[in-house]
């Protein structure tokens, strides 16, 4: 367990780790915009209802990032220090955690989607098709969480390329099996939105094998001597940094689920245009997203080993490589706001909503990617209460007031045009809060 990135060229290593984890994580959001694209082939409904199970589906995923966070965060440093039974303990209490806690929320789960999504002002003609997908989706919970949190282990080691090929085997599995099992081809029984379930269930229990499999026979950072009491103290340094942040991770599909509400008044066509909007900007954001989850193991090991320096020149290496991402894809989504929309459901009010949607945000991806590589960064050195501090200053003080307002005066595009404002806004000033304070932190280390 030797922390390999605390040596060699900076750039290139950041550019090793990003690759794979590029497009493992393409591979993943290619999953939702599979389902996406063979669900709208059922109808504007199915569409729909799909849209609002979407933040929910987030709130827990993102709830279990928290958790990868965390573990990351604690698990990096420990490699970076050396300490190789620390980094099994750590390990595997940390994913027995993750196990039990979605168990319990898959219960809870089940027993409210339709008191839940009718509170989300879902229609109830729609209720029945939510609840025939959620069910079977919430049974994925553990399955899910296992490989996420034991990729962030994974990724400790600086190995990028086990999650990657588990991610695509995954999206592989659930784009064989959508079509067979939404519109029933080749003797499949016909499910409709529930078979988009089933071959998500499907995928998930495929990665949860791999990744267990690899941690315990490759790896070896599993460890079967579990005492209560040491599971106790990882799971105390485990939430230190993964309560801050899930609870930030949390924010963006909470905020977006009260946006799907805001949206529900002007249509399911609207709340259709912007599920697919959803989907559509986690892919083209995906490069940032990949390269920001290498810099967190980057950091993680340069500041356990103590190489300070080593981290700032990372960090600035991507938030160089954020901007021009953010520019050069907000111009090709530009370029095609008129016909992407088209793609997945001829609605024309579906069509004009993603249009709107594509002509004002994606110009302020160069600032989220940004606040992207704050986030990364601030985690990894065990700081997450700073970026559960500008999430809820960039969601609750900024957005959700002045998108209430632009709603009521200019209707969802009002909506669109807040949400890029304020992408602007938490980036710049995530940029200078998390300078300065990194500033600070490597000074006072370096005094000790």
């Amino acid at each position: 367990m030797e922390a390999e990135l605390t040596t060699g060229p900076v750039g290139k290593t950041l550019m090793r780790l990003t690759s794979p984890m590029v497009y493992g994580l393409l591979a993943v959001i290619s999953l939702n915009l599979v389902d996406t694209y063979f669900i709208a082939r059922l109808g504007t409904d199915e569409l729909a209802a799909v849209s609002f199970t979407f933040p929910i589906v987030m709130i827990l995923m993102n709830l279990t990032l928290g958790l990868s966070i965390g573990a990351g965060s604690i698990i990096s440093r420990a490699v970076g220090g050396g300490d190789k039974e620390r980094v099994k303990r750590l390990t595997t209490d940390s994913l027995v955690f993750s196990f039990c806690l979605m168990m319990i929320l898959m219960y809870l789960g089940q027993i409210a989607i339709y008191p839940l999504f009718t509170l989300m002002n879902a229609p109830a003609s729609l209720l029945p098709h939510i609840h025939s997908y959620m069910h079977i989706w919430y049974y994925g919970l553990p399955l899910m969480a296992v490989p996420i949190v034991g990729n962030a282990a994974i990724n400790s080691m600086g190995d990028m390329k086990l999650p990657g090929l588990m991610m695509l085997i995954a999206a592989i599995v659930n784009l064989i099996l959508d079509p067979l099992l939404i519109f029933g081809y080749w003797g499949f029984p016909r499910m409709e939105i529930a078979g988009a379930a089933v071959a998500t269930l499907f995928s998930y229990g495929i990665a949860f094998c791999i990744s267990v499999a690899d941690l315990s026979l490759r790896k070896k950072m599993l460890s079967s001597n579990l005492k209560l009491e040491e599971m106790i103290e990882s799971w105390r340094d485990l939430l230190k940094v993964a309560l801050p942040a899930s609870a930030s991770q949390m924010i963006v599909p909470l905020t977006s689920s009260i946006t799907v509400w805001m949206l529900g008044f002007f249509g399911p066509a609207v709340v259709a245009g912007y599920g697919i909007v959803s989907r559509l900007e986690a892919f083209s954001l995906i490069v940032v997203i990949g390269m920001a989850t290498s810099l967190s193991a980057f950091v993680g090991q340069n500041w356990g080993a103590g190489h300070y320096q080593r981290a700032v020149q990372g960090i600035r290496i991507g938030y160089i490589f954020a901007i021009f991402w953010g520019l050069a894809i907000a111009f090709v989504l530009f370029m095609g706001s008129r016909f992407v929309p088209q793609f997945f459901n001829p609605d024309p009010e579906v069509v004009g909503t993603v249009g709107q949607y594509l002509m004002y945000v994606p110009l302020s991806y160069c600032a989220a990617g940004s606040l992207f590589v704050t986030n990364s960064y601030l985690n990894a050195i065990g700081k997450s209460h700073a970026v559960a501090v500008i999430s809820l200053c960039r969601y609750f003080v900024l957005y959700l007031p002045l998108a209430v307002v632009a709603m009521s005066y200019f209707g969802p595009i009002g909506i669109f045009g807040v949400i890029s404002l304020v992408n602007f806004a938490a980036g710049i000033g995530g940029y200078f809060w998390g300078k300065s304070f990194l500033v600070k932190k490597i000074d006072l280390l370096a005094s000790n």
